[in-house]
């Protein structure tokens, strides 16, 4: 649902990098690494390009 927010461009950059941050914390719940690899492979190649075009 977050990933769709984001291409819809109704969530920034910063607040994906934050949700992707908090749920590396998370280092022994299987259930956010699941979902982090869900989210990356939604959004991942669209912030890997702007993090691209800003350099």
């Amino acid at each position: 649902f977050i990933s769709e927010l984001f291409k819809l461009q109704m969530l920034t950059e910063s607040i994906m990098y934050d949700c992707i941050e908090y749920l590396l914390r998370d280092k022994t719940g299987e259930e956010s690494l699941e979902y982090l690899y869900r989210l990356l492979r939604t959004i991942g190649k669209e912030l890997d390009t702007k993090a691209n075009e800003k350099e």
